[in-house]
């Protein structure tokens, strides 16, 4: 599910978050692409309280002058409020391309709570662990 439009204010945000929040998701991907406030993050997990992946792009090279992207900067922000605020649901990527590992555990995740698992059997007598 892809959110567009909803800006940088905060009552926008919200109206995102509750939207986001309506279609039933299982994680949410928050994407830093330049430095910014920090309190984004924390209206949308305020609302949706899924597992958060924060993604950061690779900074472009840096010459000496200003730093293009500071892309890093936003990810930490929002990191750090985020476990001030007690989330501990999230990671923190750098890359040009989304980790697909956390999505494939997002779905695994989804999967076994949706599970219905039989056990059948038990430990031999005398040989429990």
């Amino acid at each position: 599910m892809l959110y567009r439009g909803f800006g940088y204010r905060n009552r926008g945000c919200q109206k995102a978050a509750q939207k986001i929040s309506s279609y039933g998701v299982d994680g949410l991907v928050i994407i830093s692409g330049t430095f910014h406030l920090g309190h984004l993050a924390l209206i949308l997990n305020k609302e949706i309280r899924k597992p958060i992946l924060l993604w950061a792009f690779n900074e472009l090279p840096y010459n000496g002058g200003k730093i293009r992207l500071n892309s890093v900067c936003g990810v930490n922000l929002n990191a750090s409020n985020l476990y001030k605020s007690g989330c501990d649901n999230f990671i923190c990527i750098v890359s040009d391309r989304i980790d697909t590992e956390w999505i494939d555990a997002l779905r695994m995740k989804k999967a076994l709570e949706d599970a219905h698992i039989g056990l059948v059997g038990y430990n031999a007598h005398g040989f429990s662990t």
